[in-house]
C-alpha cells in the first residue's frame, strides 16, 4: 500500500510540482464524487433494465392469455358445429319444402326447380373457389405466425432469463465488493489499534528517557526538532521510511534518558541524603540545581508534547494515505465494472430496440389478422353439406335425364313403326277403295289387306251365307232385296274394322262365320297386333281403335298377343260414325274417308 500510494504521490507531483495535502484531499473528494455519480448512473440503468424485464414478462403474459382465448374459442367453435350438424340432420330428415320460412341461421333445403339448382350450381362453384383460397391462406398465415410467435417468445424468454443471470452476477459482485471493503477496513483498524498501542508503550518508555537525557541533551532535542520540522514541512512520500527509522532512534535515545533519569534521581537522591548532613553550607547549591531541574521538565514536557503531536500527525497522515489508496483500488476495480456494464447496457439497449421494433411489427401484423374477417368452420361445413345435397340432385337430375331420354328413344321408335303402318293401311285404303268400286272381286288374285292377314279365299267362300251376315255390307241389303252373287261380294268400304254394338253377343259375333266343316282358308282370318288394345268405352257400350302404347305397355303385350276386334252387326238404315283414328280415336263417317287420312297424316307427324 506505502508502494501504491508513493506512485500516486509522483504521479501527482509530475502533473502539477508538489502539492500540498488539502489539494490531494480536494482532487480525491472530486475523484470520489464523481465515481459516486457513475456509481448512481449505473444504478439507474439497472432500474431501467429490470422495468424492461418487467415489460417482457408482462408481454409473456399477454401472449399466454391469448393463447387461452383460442383455445377457449376453438371449443366454443367445435359446439357450435356439433349443433349445426343436429340441426341440419334434424331438418333434413323432416324434409322441409321451400315454403318453409327459413332463418339465416338454418340450413337451407333446394326444391326441385331448375331455376333453383342452377343458383346453386353456380353459388357452389363460387364458394368452392373461395374455400380453396381461404383454406390455401389459412394453411399458410396462421402456422407461419404461429412459428415466429412461438420463436420470439422463446427468444424473449431466453433474453429475460440472461438478463436475470446478469443482475444476479451483478448483485453479487457488490455483495463481494463490500465484503472486502469492510474486511479491509476492519483490517486497517485492527492495524491501527496495534500501531496505537505500541506508539503508546513507545512513548511511555521515551518520556521516562526524555526525563533523565533531558538535562544533558538539550542541544541535540533542539537539532531533532528542527530536522523533524524540516521534514514535516516537506513531507515527501519517498521519506516516511527515513521518519520511521528517526522514530526509532527517537525511541531508543528516550529510552536511553529514561535509564539516565533514573540513575540522575538515585544520585540525587543520595545527595540529598549527603545534603541534609550537611545543610548550610549546600543552601545555594540546592536552589541552583532546583532551577536547573524545573527548566529541564518544562523543556521535557514540550518536547514530550511535540512528539505526540507529530505522532498524532504521522497517524492521520498515514491513515488518510492507506484509506486513500484502498479507495482508489476500489473505485479503479468500480470503473472497470462500470465500464464493462456499460457496454453491456449499450448491447442489452440495442437488442431491446430491435426486439421492440419485432414485438411492433408483431403487433400490427396481429392487429391485420384479427380486422381480417375469421373462417367460418361451420359455414364451410353447411357449403359441402349444400354441395353434396347439389350433387345428389345433379346425379339424380341426370339419371331422369337419361332415363327420359331412353323413353323417348323408345317413343320415336314406335312412332316409326306407327308411321310405317299407317303408310300400310294407306295402301290398303287405296285398295279397298278400288275394289269398292270394281263389280266383282277375284279374291284368289288379290292379297288381302293388312289387318286380315289371311290367305287369299275362292270366290265361292261367301255363297251360302246370307247378306246379314257377312264381314262387310252389300248394295242390295240396304233396299230389302234378296243378295244375289255378284251383290253378296261387294268391295269392303273401310281397312278399319268397324264398330259393334253393345246387344250383339258371342254367338252373334260367330254367326259371322258360317258354322260346320269348311275349308281352313275360306273367311277373313285376323292375326294380333303389337301396340294396340281395345278401348271399350262405358257411356256409349261401343269399342272403338286401340290408342299407341307406351314402352312398358309394349314389353307387357309381346308376352300376351291381343286380336284385333270383330266386325260390328250393324242394323239398316242407321248413320253412325264407323271409321276411327288409331291414335286419338277420332271417328268419321264412311263419306269422310280423305278426312280421316288426312287426319291420320297430320296426327302421326
Amino acid at each position: 500500500m506505502a508502494v501504491i500510494g508513493g506512485e500516486q504521490f509522483m504521479s501527482l507531483e509530475t502533473k502539477g510540482g508538489p502539492m500540498t495535502v488539502e489539494e490531494e484531499r480536494d482532487y480525491y473528494r472530486q475523484r470520489f464524487l464523481s465515481l459516486k455519480l457513475v456509481l448512481k448512473e449505473l444504478q439507474q440503468q439497472l432500474l431501467l433494465y429490470k422495468t424492461r424485464c418487467s415489460g417482457v414478462d408482462t408481454v409473456a403474459l399477454m401472449l399466454k392469455e391469448s393463447k387461452q382465448e383460442v383455445m377457449t374459442l376453438t371449443k366454443q367453435r367445435r359446439a357450435l358445429e356439433t349443433a349445426v350438424a343436429n340441426l341440419q340432420n334434424r331438418l333434413s330428415a323432416n324434409g322441409l319444402s321451400n315454403s318453409v320460412s327459413i332463418e339465416e341461421t338454418e340450413l337451407f333445403v333446394p326444391g326441385a326447380s331448375k331455376q333453383t339448382l342452377d343458383n346453386l350450381a353456380k353459388e357452389n362453384a363460387r364458394l368452392r373457389t373461395l374455400l380453396k383460397s381461404h383454406e390455401a391462406q389459412a394453411s399458410k398465415k396462421p402456422s407461419e405466425d404461429i412459428h415466429n410467435m412461438t420463436a420470439l417468445v422463446e427468444k424473449l424468454e431466453a433474453e429475460n432469463n440472461q438478463l436475470r443471470v446478469q443482475l444476479m452476477e451483478v448483485e453479487q459482485l457488490k455483495l463481494v465488493v463490500r465484503s472486502q471493503y469492510e474486511d479491509v477496513i476492519k483490517r486497517i483498524k485492527d492495524a491501527h489499534q496495534a500501531e496505537k498501542q505500541q506508539l503508546e508503550q513507545e512513548l511511555t518508555q521515551n518520556l521516562q528517557g526524555q526525563v533523565v537525557s533531558s538535562r544533558h541533551n538539550e542541544s541535540d532535542c533542539d537539532i531533532e526538532r528542527q530536522t523533524k520540522a524540516t521534514q514535516t514541512v516537506g513531507l515527501a512520500p519517498s521519506k516516511v521510511d527515513e521518519v520511521r527509522q528517526a522514530l526509532r532512534m527517537l525511541s531508543d535515545h528516550c529510552i536511553a534518558l529514561d535509564q539516565s533519569l533514573e540513575h540522575v534521581q538515585e544520585e540525587a537522591k543520595l545527595e540529598k541524603i549527603e545534603k541534609d548532613n550537611d545543610m548550610a553550607p549546600n543552601d545555594k547549591n540546592n536552589m541552583v540545581s532546583r532551577a536547573a531541574y524545573m527548566e529541564l521538565e518544562q523543556k521535557l514536557n514540550q518536547i514530550i508534547q511535540m512528539n505526540q503531536r507529530w505522532q498524532a500527525y504521522n497517524e492521520n497522515q498515514e491513515q488518510q494515505i492507506h484509506g486513500l489508496n484502498a479507495r482508489i483500488a476500489e473505485l479503479e476495480q468500480l470503473n472497470k465494472e462500470g465500464e464493462e456494464l456499460q457496454g453491456a447496457l449499450n448491447a442489452k439497449e440495442m437488442e431491446n430496440q430491435t426486439l421492440k421494433h419485432q414485438i411492433m411489427n408483431l403487433t400490427r401484423e396481429i392487429n391485420k389478422l384479427r380486422l381480417q374477417p375469421p373462417v367460418d368452420v361451420s359455414l364451410i361445413e353447411i357449403l359441402k353439406q349444400q354441395i353434396q345435397v347439389c350433387t345428389e340432385d345433379f346425379n339424380t337430375e341426370r339419371k331422369d335425364r337419361e332415363h327420359a331420354v331412353n323413353k323417348a328413344k323408345q317413343l320415336q321408335d314406335e312412332l316409326n313403326r306407327v308411321v310405317s303402318e299407317n303408310e300400310v293401311l294407306r295402301k290398303d285404303i287405296d285398295n279397298l277403295q278400288k275394289i269398292k268400286h270394281t263389280p266383282e272381286v277375284q279374291f284368289d288374285k288379290r292379297e288381302s289387306p293388312f289387318w286380315m292377314r289371311s290367305q287369299p279365299m275362292p270366290f265361292n267362300a261367301f255363297a251360302g251365307i246370307p247378306p246379314d251376315r257377312l264381314p262387310f255390307p252389300s248394295s242390295s241389303s240396304s233396299s230389302g232385296t234378296s243378295p244375289s252373287v255378284g251383290s253378296s261380294h261387294s268391295p269392303v268400304p273401310s281397312p278399319v274394322p268397324m264398330s259393334f254394338s253393345s246387344t250383339s253377343s258371342a254367338a252373334d259375333r260367330s254367326s259371322f262365320y258360317p258354322s260346320g266343316p269348311q275349308d281352313s282358308n275360306a273367311g277373313f282370318r285376323t292375326l294380333p297386333r303389337t301396340g294396340y288394345r281395345q278401348q271399350v268405352s262405358q257411356a256409349s257400350g261401343q269399342t272403338s281403335l286401340p290408342r299407341a302404347r307406351g314402352p312398358q305397355e309394349v314389353q307387357r303385350s309381346s308376352a300376351s298377343p291381343v286380336s284385333m276386334p270383330a266386325l260390328s252387326n250393324r242394323s239398316e238404315g242407321l248413320a253412325k260414325p264407323d271409321l276411327t283414328c288409331p291414335k286419338c280415336s277420332k271417328e268419321f263417317a264412311e263419306s269422310q274417308q280423305a278426312e280421316l287420312i288426312h287426319h291420320i297424316n297430320s296426327c302421326t307427324e
